[in-house]
């Protein structure tokens, strides 16, 4: 299956691939960002000073990843983003673009700060310390029976 979203570009540069690396929090969503920062980092990405939505990756590259960006989330394909957002100006876009991805990406974050706040992480490591202990005894002390030790 391909998408209309293979590579998420930077919200900073168009033409850079979205990084954790960058050392620029604003240039990426990440999957802790809030609801407040996901939409002010969308507010805040880069687009050019038109202020109609079409999608032309070549002349338009910030606005073009922000339209596919909306498209893997929404399902919908770019052509059908630019006729639903004909008339409306950047800032409604992007506004759109930030609800969507607080939609997708809020149950993801809740979850995972419930998983750390219940102490569950910690819980399956000393589970499978303790369980890795009791395979690696019974191995070594049939080493040592095959080696003669025992």
């Amino acid at each position: 299956m391909f998408s209309e979203c293979p590579r998420v570009m930077s919200l900073r540069d168009g033409s850079v691939k979205m990084s954790k690396s960058d050392p620029s929090v604003a240039s990426r969503i990440d999957i802790t960002d809030t609801a407040d920062e996901i939409a002010t980092k969308i507010r805040r990405a880069k687009t050019d000073s038109i202020n109609e939505i079409y999608y032309d990756p070549k002349e338009r590259p910030e606005v073009a990843n922000l339209l596919r960006m909306l498209s893997a989330i929404s399902k919908k394909s770019t052509d059908a983003l630019v006729a639903e957002f004909s008339g409306q100006n950047i800032l409604q876009f992007k506004e759109a673009l930030a609800q969507a991805m607080i939609e997708k990406l809020s149950p993801i974050r809740i979850e995972r700060e419930k998983i750390l706040e219940t102490g569950y992480v910690d819980e399956v490591i000393v589970e499978g310390t303790a369980r890795a202990r009791e395979v690696a005894e019974e191995t070594l002390v049939q080493v040592k029976r095959v080696v003669g030790l025992l």
